[in-house]
């Protein structure tokens, strides 16, 4: 009987350890999908959605394809601080995240997008309509 009960108590241990092991190694992921999350509800309740398609009609006054500096972009998308923008083929697109989580804005004034799911060269993504002619993109 004490046999039986010495090896429950190491197999408990020893998923206990696994456990612990298994949760300080994972928090980081935890936290990171979190901290993703935030970012990507700020982004589609909390921008200025207007003020970033009018600045994107700036944007587009080049009518050339093209990364844009960050130091270079107006005001009410450099507050908003992304990662990059680019300009191509009439269509801004704003890049907030990169890595693991490709997220942004996409502004079209001439609404050729639409918001459903679209094969584009870069992978299928899930668009949303925010405003007129601004929409939500993230990667999957």
């Amino acid at each position: 009987m004490q046999f039986q009960l010495k090896h429950l108590l190491i197999a408990f241990i020893g998923i206990a350890l696994l456990l612990a092991v298994a949760t300080i190694f994972l928090s980081p992921l935890f936290r990171f999908s979190e901290e993703l999350n935030a970012a990507q509800r700020r982004i589609k309740r909390d921008l200025d959605h207007a003020a970033i398609l009018e600045s994107s009609n700036f944007l587009l006054l080049t009518g050339s394809s093209q990364f844009i500096d960050n130091a270079e972009l107006p005001d009410a998308i450099a507050q908003t601080q992304p990662k990059s923008v680019y300009v191509n083929n009439g269509v801004v697109h704003i890049e907030y995240g990169g890595g693991f989580g490709h997220y942004g804005l996409i502004v079209d004034p001439n609404n050729k997008h639409r918001a459903n799911p679209v094969t584009q060269a870069e992978g299928v993504y899930r668009q949303e309509q925010l405003i007129q002619n601004v929409y939500y993109y993230e990667t999957e």
